[in-house]
């Protein structure tokens, strides 16, 4: 696993409670992580934000970003990649705007 920067460390340290920070300072080291070419390692860290972090607006962007990364028009396997996790996460979006009974679920976790 890539080495955090003190910088990142510190942040995190100080916003122990802050959800949010702490998301966001784990997005920035899994992409640091990705455009190092270490795919398998930032997907990991962005599966875990997922599950660690569900409830932050930080955690539903996550799936963008991994459905970027398999966007390559000339892989179909790839092309399948991207499509279930495009598929996923529209599920995922709607289960919480059912839970909530409406757009405002959405506008709570500042996504809009």
């Amino acid at each position: 696993m890539i080495m955090q920067s003190s910088g990142l460390k510190k942040l995190k340290n100080f916003s122990k409670t802050n959800r949010e920070l702490l998301a966001q300072a784990d997005i920035i080291i899994a992409r640091s992580i990705e455009k190092k070419g270490d795919w398998e390692e930032a997907e990991i860290m962005y599966t875990a934000i997922m599950e660690e972090f569900s409830d932050t607006s930080i955690a539903l962007r996550v799936p963008l970003l991994m459905a970027i990364h398999y966007d390559q028009p000339d892989n179909e396997q790839s092309k399948e990649q991207m499509k279930k996790i495009y598929t996923d996460a529209l599920s995922s979006y709607q289960n919480i705007l059912s839970d909530q009974g409406s757009r405002s679920a959405l506008i709570k976790k500042k996504c809009f």
